[in-house]
């Protein structure tokens, strides 16, 4: 359910809210999280170390949602 769940945030923040981009950040060893982000669409933009822990940072842009 978590593809669902976050398909159905992305539209309330493009449709209601009116953001331009969305930008996720998910730890690198949690592979599950990233195929869900990566199946919405979402394009890996940066990696970064926060607290001693690697992190991948996603973002998406209006219109570029698989919804």
């Amino acid at each position: 359910y978590a593809k669902e769940a976050a398909q159905a945030v992305l539209s309330y923040g493009f449709d209601v809210l009116g953001l331009v981009c969305v930008i996720a950040d998910v730890d690198e060893p949690n592979e599950a999280s990233i195929r869900v982000l990566e199946a919405l669409g979402m394009s890996r933009t940066r990696r970064a170390i926060v607290n001693g822990r690697p992190l991948l940072y996603y973002e998406i842009h209006t219109g570029q949602a698989h919804l």
